[in-house]
């Protein structure tokens, strides 16, 4: 049978996903995907197209309930 929720190990729902198995290219990808957005901000102008703040709920990761609509112009030189 499976474990209850206080007997249930860190980590047991994301198999390699924390502790010693984690994954190795994880400080990789979080600085590559700064250095994109970092570009992409530089040659782009971001206006939001919602309203109030968004309503969130929790998946693998937290996500906007029903998304953020974003518009998106290139700055002129």
């Amino acid at each position: 049978g499976f474990l209850g929720e206080k007997d249930r190990v860190k980590f047991s729902y994301l198999p390699f996903g924390g502790g010693p198995r984690i994954c190795i290219g994880l400080q990789f990808a979080t600085i590559e995907a700064l250095c994109i957005l970092a570009t992409l901000i530089k040659q782009v102008d971001l206006e939001k197209e919602f309203k109030g703040d968004p309503e969130y709920f929790m998946s693998l990761t937290l996500q906007p309930k029903d998304g953020c609509q974003v518009k998106i112009k290139k700055r002129s030189a």
